[in-house]
């Protein structure tokens, strides 16, 4: 019982750390940082060219 209460706070933890990281970066870009604003950005529907090379890693 105790490893099984371990394993969800891990896991919540590197929600946590996860959010927290994606809030850092997505506070750094210009564009809007919604998830479908993101899959547009990547298709290349939105942004510049300069900004699509930035999206890019997020697939």
């Amino acid at each position: 019982m105790k490893l099984a209460r371990y394993i969800n706070i891990k896991k919540t933890l590197n929600t946590l750390k996860f959010k927290i990281i994606f809030s850092i970066l997505s506070k750094k870009e210009k564009c809007t940082t919604t998830m479908s604003d993101h899959l547009k950005k990547d298709i290349g529907l939105e942004c510049d060219e300069k900004d699509k090379s930035h999206h890019s890693r997020f697939l």
